[in-house]
C-alpha cells in the first residue's frame, strides 16, 4: 500500500520564514517528497488535515494559496493514477523510486524551457525584474543552440555544454558574454536541483570552467575627473551633459552605481545628509552634502517630482531605466571620445577612480570598503588600479631610510659569511 500525503518540509527554511510545499510518498516503509514550486508559512497549512489555509491574508496571497492548492490537488491526483498504474503492472513489486521516476517521466518540469518558464513568470511577479531579463536572454540564447522545444535537463551534459560555449564564440561573443550565459544557465539548473526536479550525477557544469575576465581596471587620475569636469559639451547635445554630471554625481557621492542615482528620492534627503539603500545588496549609505554634490542637486530639482534626478521622471518603469541607462551609456562614452580618452569612459569610472584615488591618499582599504558599501574588502580590491610604481619606489624608500638609520647603529655590529668577518662599515 502506498502512502501519498501532502506536508510542509518543516526543515528547509527559507529566508522568508517559508516551508516548501511536497507531497509525500511512502511505499514499502521508504519516504520520497516531491518539491512544488510552492512556499509556505506554518500558519498557512494544516499538516493534520492536509490543507492550506488562507486566513486573513493580502489578497495577492489569497490567490497565491488558492493556486497552490489547485496544483497540490491536482499532483496528489496524478500520483495516485501512477500508483494504480504501477500496481496493476507489477503487483506489489515496486518501490517508491518506480513511483518517483514514473512521475519524472510525466512531469512537465522535466523539461528546461517549460522549467525556466515557470521560473521567469515567478521573478515577474516578485517585481525582480533584472534576474527576470538576465534568465531571459541565458534561456533564449540557450533556445537558439538546443533548438528543440522539448529539451530535457537529462540531455544537458559536459560535452553539450562545451559545444554551446564553442557556438557562442563562433557567433562572436566576448569572453564574458560567454561567462554570462552559462552562469544564468547554471543557475537555472541548481535551482532545478534544490527542487529535486533534478537528479542528475555528476553536476553537468561540475567538469567545465566558468570563468570571468579579470575586471580591467578602469580608474583614471585626477586630471582626467577635472577634465569630465570642466569639457565644454554644447555641441554634444543634452544626453552628453547629463551624462557627465552624473558621472560627477557618482564621483562626489564615492561611486554612487547608476541604478541607485536612477531612484533617488527627495526622501533620500536629511539636512545635509544624502542617504539611500542599494539596490544591489540593500545596504544603507549615509554621506554629508559636500559643495560640488549641493549644487549638482540644485540643478535638477524639480518641485513636481519625488526624484532627486530627472532620469525616471516621465516614467519610473523598469523599461524605462533600462532605455536611460543605454541612451546615459552612450552619452558618457561620447564625452570620453570627446576627450580624446584612450579606454571607454563609463558610470564605472566614477566608482574605480573614487576608490583609487581615495587609496593613494592613505585612506585603508577597510574604510574604502565602507564607503562604497562593500560586503568585503576582496570586492574592494577589484576596484583599485595597479599602485603607481612612484608610489610603490616611495614606499621602498620609506623602508629603506628607517633600515639606514638603524644600520647606522648597529654598524660596528660584526657578521660571518664563508668564514670571514664583515660589517657595513665601509
Amino acid at each position: 500500500m502506498t502512502s501519498i500525503k501532502i506536508r510542509i518540509n518543516k526543515s528547509r527554511k527559507n529566508k522568508e520564514g517559508q516551508f516548501p510545499l511536497v507531497l509525500q510518498v511512502i511505499h514499502l516503509r521508504r519516504k520520497r517528497e516531491i518539491y512544488t514550486p510552492y512556499r509556505l508559512y506554518k500558519d498557512e497549512f494544516n499538516s493534520e488535515k492536509e490543507i492550506l489555509r488562507i486566513g486573513r491574508r493580502r489578497q495577492e496571497r489569497i490567490a497565491y494559496i488558492r493556486e497552490a492548492t489547485e496544483y497540490v490537488v491536482g499532483l496528489k491526483k496524478t500520483m495516485t493514477d501512477i500508483c494504480n498504474l504501477l500496481e496493476a503492472k507489477k503487483k506489489n513489486n515496486y518501490t517508491v523510486d518506480d513511483v518517483v521516476l514514473t512521475y519524472k517521466q510525466h512531469s512537465n518540469y522535466n523539461y528546461l524551457f517549460v522549467f525556466s518558464e515557470y521560473l521567469l513568470s515567478t521573478l515577474k511577479k516578485e517585481g525582480k525584474e533584472g534576474t527576470f531579463c538576465n534568465y531571459g536572454r541565458a534561456i533564449k540564447s540557450f533556445e537558439r543552440f538546443v533548438n528543440d522545444p522539448s529539451f530535457t535537463f537529462d540531455k544537458l551534459t559536459p560535452q553539450l555544454l562545451e559545444r554551446y560555449r564553442s557556438y557562442l564564440r563562433q557567433r562572436g561573443n566576448r569572453p564574458n558574454t560567454v561567462w554570462f550565459y552559462l552562469y544564468q544557465l547554471r543557475v537555472i539548473y541548481r535551482k532545478a536541483v534544490s527542487m529535486h526536479i533534478v537528479h542528475s550525477h555528476p553536476d553537468p557544469f561540475s567538469s567545465i570552467e566558468i570563468k570571468k575576465e579579470k575586471t580591467l581596471k578602469r580608474a583614471i587620475a585626477a586630471e582626467g575627473i577635472q577634465q569630465i569636469a570642466f569639457a565644454d559639451l554644447l555641441e554634444e547635445g543634452e544626453t552628453a551633459c547629463l551624462a557627465r554630471d552624473l558621472f560627477m554625481f557618482s564621483f562626489y557621492t564615492r561611486g554612487m552605481s547608476f541604478v541607485d542615482m536612477c531612484y533617488l528620492r527627495e526622501e533620500n534627503i536629511k539636512g545635509d545628509i544624502l542617504s539611500y539603500r542599494r539596490k544591489k545588496t540593500g545596504q544603507l549609505l549615509e554621506m554629508k552634502i559636500e559643495p560640488e554634490l549641493k549644487a549638482l542637486i540644485g540643478k535638477y530639482t524639480d518641485p513636481d517630482s519625488p526624484y532627486l534626478l530627472p532620469m525616471l521622471r516621465q516614467d519610473n518603469s523598469y523599461q524605462r531605466y533600462r532605455q536611460m541607462q543605454r541612451k546615459l551609456n552612450k552619452g558618457i562614452q561620447r564625452v570620453g571620445k570627446q576627450l580624446k580618452f584612450t579606454s571607454p569612459l563609463t558610470f564605472y569610472v566614477a566608482r574605480h577612480s573614487w576608490a583609487t584615488m581615495a587609496r593613494d591618499e592613505g585612506v585603508p582599504i577597510s574604510i574604502i570598503s565602507s564607503c562604497m558599501g562593500h560586503t568585503s574588502e576582496k570586492t574592494t580590491r577589484i576596484y583599485l588600479a595597479e599602485i603607481n610604481h612612484d608610489i610603490l619606489d616611495k614606499a621602498n624608500n620609506l623602508v629603506l631610510n628607517a633600515w639606514n638609520s638603524k644600520k647606522k647603529k648597529n654598524a660596528l655590529l660584526p657578521y660571518k659569511r664563508a668564514g670571514k668577518e664583515f660589517s657595513f662599515c665601509s
